[in-house]
């Protein structure tokens, strides 16, 4: 069976499917056993009874984070159950089949699934593939990956190219000390301060140029600016 995506669910009420992802919650209600899987595209509640022995058994053991494979049936959730603001929060999975893929060996350094991490910077950095996978901190990372697209769009609707410039230079290209200083092999060579110059080249061939990277400079106030957005601590 292929796979599908959590969000296409909705659509396919009353037929059995294929989901992975990730475990966000686990919770025992008396004998049945409910799951919230998540996957890029939302999460769904799963529910799991013992009359299916192997993934009653299976789903006994798992534990936030687990990555599995499940089989199931489609449903809409029992009146008085549906969240309406959600589209996924009318559906809900009873598994068939159960798989893992990938367990988590050690105890988590915090809950992936809580609404907000209160855990310090360097807790957060040192586990930053886990951080990624917090819903507030990775919807910053869809928004900032929109925005990215919406201003690209804009501008190619009129009429601009975009390029990508170097970003390692012989040379420093403005004045002043602002500038991060490397090593090229065995030569000395700088990080790009500023795509400018090369808009300015661009210009006189393209007409319309523009380019979304990154600039290096060597000031407190950017870097600490850039570490803010990098991180989505505010």
């Amino acid at each position: 069976m292929k796979r599908i995506l959590i969000s296409d669910t909705p659509n396919v009420i009353g037929q059995h499917v294929k989901l992975s992802g990730w475990v966000n919650v686990r919770r025992d209600h008396g004998k049945l056993i409910f799951i919230d899987l998540r996957d890029r595209t939302g999460i769904i509640q799963m529910v799991i009874i013992p009359d299916k022995e192997e993934a009653y058994q299976i789903s006994k053991e798992i534990r936030n984070e687990y990555v599995i494979s499940v089989e199931g049936l489609v449903k809409e959730r029992p009146g008085g159950q549906e969240k309406s603001e959600n589209p996924l929060g009318r559906v809900e999975l009873e598994v068939e089949k159960m798989e893992i893929i990938s367990r988590v060996e050690e105890e988590l350094p915090f809950d992936v699934s809580k609404k907000d991490l209160d855990v310090n910077l360097v807790t957060l950095l040192d586990n930053r593939n886990l951080a990624l996978r917090n819903k507030k901190v990775n919807d910053i990372f869809k928004v900032y990956s929109q925005i990215l697209k919406s201003y690209g769009d804009v501008m190619r609707e009129k009429g601009f190219l975009e390029i990508k410039t170097p970003k390692i230079l012989s040379t420093a290209t403005e004045g002043g000390a602002n500038f991060f200083k490397i090593k090229y092999f065995k030569r000395e060579a700088f990080l790009a301060q500023s795509p400018q110059f090369y808009k300015q080249a661009g210009v006189g061939a393209f007409e319309r140029v523009f380019e979304i990277g990154t600039v290096f400079r060597a000031e407190p106030h950017f870097t600490t600016r850039h570490v803010n957005e990098y991180t989505g601590i505010y």
